[in-house]
C-alpha cells in the first residue's frame, strides 16, 4: 500500500484521495499516469510531457509522457 503525501501541506498530511492508475498505449507511445480524478483537469505542456491540473485547486492530477519508448533508451 502507498502513502502519498500533499507536498502543498505544510504539516505533510498523507493524502486520501490517491489512486495510482497508469497505462502504456503502445501504438502511439503514449503512458498515462493517473493520480487522482482527472475528470475536471487541463494539461500544460512541456515538450513530450503534459502536466495535469485539477481546475479549481492546480493540484497535479495525472502526467501524460508522449513517445516514451525513447524516453527508455
Amino acid at each position: 500500500q502507498y502513502i502519498a503525501y500533499n507536498y502543498n501541506d505544510e504539516n505533510m498530511q498523507p493524502s486520501t484521495d490517491i489512486k495510482l492508475e497508469i497505462n502504456y498505449d503502445a501504438e502511439n507511445d503514449v503512458l498515462y499516469i493517473g493520480i487522482k480524478d482527472r475528470s475536471s483537469s487541463y494539461g500544460d505542456e512541456f515538450g513530450d510531457l503534459i502536466v495535469l491540473k485539477d481546475m479549481d485547486s492546480d493540484e497535479i492530477t495525472g502526467l501524460t509522457i508522449l513517445d516514451f519508448s525513447e524516453k527508455l533508451k
